[in-house]
């Protein structure tokens, strides 16, 4: 009996299928990855705000869980006050930070406009029972803006290695367990405005201001690990695989802290590079690929809603 032998046009299409189906299980792998990666921190993040809350609960004292920005340097800090040279760090990650409300207020630096005003504002400490939670590399926790204006975008930590400028957010917690959005009384900042809060990380009672940032705007700017800009609270939150993102946009459009008025419905790709053009852009795919948790108000119970 004669067996015909494959021809060398039929080997090639065997090895056209076994190379089309080894990229397809590659993606499918890769996505499942970064999928699994996304659930587990959002997983990881609901149990972060339920410790709060039910911390709130146990010590009648609003809590406040505020994500910060942490390095690995590839040498020792430098000297003085200037921001990192971000040549000099080899990995970031964003942490979730769980703060209690202390008696004292928190100083602001006097405003270069008017060097005779002295703000006080209400003031978190790390709460010494909790280290904070690390998230995966590139893993990022967005809110909505909350200070001089809702625009409609989302405001996350910044990457240093790109020189951007973030903003810090934060949830808290009431004494019993609710949602809150300020306090009541106490520390003001910006009178008839809103009430302003720090997360004071070195605990020395004063907000430690980013050097780049002029103006009121500097103490919210976010461009250094070790800043304390003032918080903004949020009625819910997303977590959001930014290294992903950074794939499908030209993050060196990102950097600084320029990049014109923010306005609706405006093209991301109308905004030079800077922040608002960072701010447009993530927001888009935060939009789309994002998980997103929501907080009752009343009950301060988080949970992951629906894309």
């Amino acid at each position: 009996m004669n067996r015909r032998a494959f021809t060398l046009i039929e080997l090639l299409a065997v090895i056209g299928i076994l190379v089309t189906l080894a990229t397809l299980t590659a993606i499918s792998v890769a996505r499942i990855g970064k999928d699994t990666r996304l659930s587990s921190a959002t997983n990881t993040l609901l149990n972060v705000l339920e410790t709060a809350r039910t911390r709130a609960i146990r010590e009648h004292k609003p809590m406040l869980v505020a994500f910060t920005v942490n390095v690995e340097l590839l040498a020792a800090p430098q000297a003085g006050n200037a921001p990192i040279d971000p040549t000099r760090i080899k990995k970031q990650w964003t942490e979730a930070v769980i703060g209690r409300l202390e008696e004292a207020l928190v100083r602001q630096p006097s405003s270069s406009d008017d060097p005779t005003r002295q703000n006080y504002m209400d003031r978190f400490e790390p709460h010494p029972d909790f280290q904070p939670v690390k998230f995966s590399e590139g893993i990022k926790i967005a809110g909505p803006r909350t200070d001089f204006g809702q625009d409609g975008r989302w405001i996350t930590q910044p990457d240093l290695r790109n020189v951007e400028h973030g903003r810090m957010i934060g949830v808290l917690f009431g004494p019993d367990g609710s949602l809150m959005t300020r306090l009541p009384g106490g520390g003001l900042a910006n009178a008839g405005m809103y009430r302003s809060a720090v997360l004071d990380l070195d605990r020395d009672g004063t907000q430690r201001e980013p050097d780049s940032a002029e103006g009121a705007a500097r103490y919210f700017t976010h461009d250094d690990f070790e800043d304390e800009p003032s918080i903004q609270y949020c009625q819910f939150v997303a977590v959001f695989d930014d290294k992903q993102a950074r794939e499908i946009y030209d993050a060196k459009n990102w950097q600084g802290s320029a990049g014109g008025s923010f306005a609706i419905d405006t093209p991301c790709s109308s905004y030079g590079a800077g922040q608002e053009r960072m701010r447009c852009e993530q927001s888009e795919f935060i939009n789309q690929f994002a998980d997103r948790i929501v907080i009752n108000r009343n009950t301060g119970r988080a949970e992951v809603k629906a894309r």
